[in-house]
């Protein structure tokens, strides 16, 4: 009978402590993922693009699932982002009114370029 209950005891305290951990672990993996969600936030607010193109969101995702790597790959796709250029807007190109009958009229200035983003090194 004694035996029975300290087996019993054992089991209980295990299973609590095996909870606990986990517990644990949900509680650190959240403050992970809610830091790493604030930082690509900031940084896409800094520098005007997304870290390596992927959102706040996607960031929170990773640094839930490999803590140390998601923050590490976070603080590098961030340095790079903080190298580039800040992306310039894009102008809207005006219409041009059809020409008058009779006048001379100048030829329209070109519309400016657009350039896409890319995560390729010197690009």
């Amino acid at each position: 009978m004694l035996a029975h209950t300290i087996v019993a005891t054992a089991q209980s305290a295990s299973t609590s402590y095996s909870a606990g951990r986990g517990v644990a672990a949900l509680a650190i993996g959240a403050l992970s993922a809610w830091r790493g969600y604030v930082r690509a936030e900031a940084v896409e607010r800094e520098t005007g693009r997304r870290p390596w193109g992927w959102s706040p969101t996607v960031w929170s995702v990773l640094c839930f699932f490999s803590l140390v790597i998601g923050r590490l790959c976070l603080r590098a796709a961030a340095d790079r982002a903080a190298r580039q250029p800040r992306p310039q807007p894009v102008q809207p190109v005006q219409p041009v009114p059809p020409p008058v009958p009779g006048q001379v009229t100048a030829a329209p200035a070109p519309a400016p370029a657009s350039y896409g983003v890319t995560i390729l090194p010197n690009s």
